[in-house]
Protein backbone atom coordinates (compact mmCIF):
# COMPACT_ATOMS: atom_id res chain seq x y z
CA UNK A 1 0.00 0.00 0.00
CA UNK A 2 1.19 3.50 -0.78
CA UNK A 3 -1.62 5.37 0.92
CA UNK A 4 -3.61 4.26 3.92
CA UNK A 5 -7.14 5.13 4.92
CA UNK A 6 -6.86 5.70 8.68
CA UNK A 7 -10.39 4.44 9.35
CA UNK A 8 -9.62 1.26 7.40
CA UNK A 9 -6.39 0.72 9.30
CA UNK A 10 -8.26 1.18 12.57
CA UNK A 11 -10.97 -1.31 11.53
CA UNK A 12 -8.24 -3.85 10.80
CA UNK A 13 -6.39 -3.11 14.05
CA UNK A 14 -3.14 -1.99 12.41
CA UNK A 15 -1.26 1.28 12.36
CA UNK A 16 -0.74 3.09 9.05
CA UNK A 17 2.93 2.16 9.06
CA UNK A 18 2.08 -1.53 9.56
CA UNK A 19 -0.44 -1.50 6.71
CA UNK A 20 2.15 0.02 4.36
CA UNK A 21 4.29 -3.11 4.74
CA UNK A 22 1.40 -5.45 3.83
CA UNK A 23 -0.43 -6.68 0.75
CA UNK A 24 -4.13 -7.29 0.20
CA UNK A 25 -3.57 -11.00 0.81
CA UNK A 26 -2.39 -10.15 4.31
CA UNK A 27 -5.78 -8.67 5.27
CA UNK A 28 -8.33 -10.78 3.40
CA UNK A 29 -9.06 -14.42 4.14
CA UNK A 30 -7.01 -16.92 2.17
CA UNK A 31 -10.20 -18.24 0.54
CA UNK A 32 -10.80 -14.76 -0.91
CA UNK A 33 -7.37 -14.49 -2.58
CA UNK A 34 -8.55 -16.68 -5.48
CA UNK A 35 -11.14 -14.01 -6.35
CA UNK A 36 -8.57 -11.24 -6.77
CA UNK A 37 -7.80 -11.69 -10.50
CA UNK A 38 -11.50 -11.77 -11.38
CA UNK A 39 -12.28 -8.69 -9.30
CA UNK A 40 -9.27 -6.76 -10.61
CA UNK A 41 -10.41 -7.50 -14.18
CA UNK A 42 -13.84 -6.04 -13.34
CA UNK A 43 -12.47 -2.63 -12.39
CA UNK A 44 -9.34 -2.51 -14.57
CA UNK A 45 -11.21 -0.58 -17.24
CA UNK A 46 -12.23 2.12 -14.77
CA UNK A 47 -15.68 0.76 -13.99
CA UNK A 48 -16.75 1.45 -10.41
CA UNK A 49 -17.82 -1.74 -8.69
CA UNK A 50 -18.83 -2.68 -5.18
CA UNK A 51 -17.94 -6.05 -3.71
CA UNK A 52 -17.89 -7.70 -0.32
CA UNK A 53 -14.75 -9.24 1.14
CA UNK A 54 -14.01 -11.12 4.34
CA UNK A 55 -11.21 -9.30 6.14
CA UNK A 56 -8.99 -10.57 8.94
CA UNK A 57 -8.12 -8.15 11.73
CA UNK A 58 -4.76 -8.11 13.48
CA UNK A 59 -6.34 -9.93 16.43
CA UNK A 60 -7.54 -12.73 14.13
CA UNK A 61 -11.24 -11.89 14.09
CA UNK A 62 -13.01 -11.75 10.73
CA UNK A 63 -15.51 -9.22 9.41
CA UNK A 64 -17.39 -8.70 6.17
CA UNK A 65 -16.53 -5.41 4.48
CA UNK A 66 -17.82 -3.66 1.40
CA UNK A 67 -15.27 -2.24 -1.01
CA UNK A 68 -16.09 0.22 -3.80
Amino acid sequence: YREVNEAGATMLGYSSSEIKTMTISDVILQEEVARLPQEIARFADGTVTTTEWRFRRKNGTVFLGEVT
